[in-house]
């Protein structure tokens, strides 16, 4: 996150919010607050979803992963400057994921191994449109 878009974007006009959401064991938010604190910078705010609310993961698993599947987690996801958040999350203006398996979410929007490469793709072409902020 922080090579693919911070640093390759510095003076990009954005905001990130990065939610450490609690799936596996070693998901604590002990865990969240050592990776946060490797990734300070104005631009980003930080926050932990636990297992036992899962409340945005299954905020974001609305529209992204496939009903029945649980909370969505590493789930990277875009929104023009207009976005507003209402009775859940808005539709992202592009997102990918790491959530293998067809059943999941959409395969077309799987970015395995090489996320950080869509990132940097999809902010180069949104800021090159100006609609981030």
């Amino acid at each position: 996150m922080q090579q693919w878009i911070l640093t390759a974007f510095p003076d990009a006009d954005i905001r990130l919010s990065i939610v450490w959401i609690e799936m596996l064991p070693t998901d604590s938010f002990e865990a969240a607050q050592r990776m946060a604190a490797r990734m300070i910078e104005p631009r980003v705010r930080h926050y932990f979803d636990p297992r036992t609310t899962h409340r945005a993961g299954m905020a974001f698993a609305d529209g992204i992963i496939r009903e029945g599947q649980g909370p969505a987690w590493d789930v990277y996801l875009f929104y023009d400057r207009e976005a507003a958040w209402s009775d859940g999350p808005p539709l992202p203006v592009e997102w990918c994921h790491q959530l293998s398996g067809e059943h999941r979410a959409d395969p077309s929007r799987y970015a395995g191994g090489i996320v950080g490469e869509k990132l940097h793709e999809a902010m180069h072409e949104l800021t090159s449109t100006s609609c981030m902020h």
